[in-house]
């Protein structure tokens, strides 16, 4: 697959992912080529969600332990929530929350 494509891929996940959180009433700002440890940012009137985001092909049962062991190490204020999404085409999304 090349670079355009799984860009591509991760950008779509990163708008569905952006959609659900904007249904659940959360202000999303998506951090878009950053490189960063998380790609989109969900802010509510009651807590803040940090969520990195992973792509997979289906049946392929792969974790990300060292994206959640990093995740986890990350320090912020109590009412952060940090969360690993990871999106297994054709099954849908699997959360980890760290």
């Amino acid at each position: 697959m090349s670079k355009n494509s799984n860009y591509l891929v991760g950008y779509r996940a990163e708008r569905k992912a952006k959609q659900i959180l904007e249904n659940e009433e959360y202000y999303v700002i998506r951090a878009a080529g950053s490189h960063g440890m998380f790609d989109l940012a969900a802010f509510s009137k009651k807590n803040v969600r940090l969520i990195q985001l992973k792509v997979i092909p289906h049946g392929e049962k792969r974790v990300f332990q060292r994206e959640r062991e990093k995740i986890k190490k990350a320090s912020f204020c109590p009412n952060v929530k940090k969360e690993l999404w990871v999106y297994e085409k054709r099954l849908g999304w699997h959360h980890y929350y760290c």
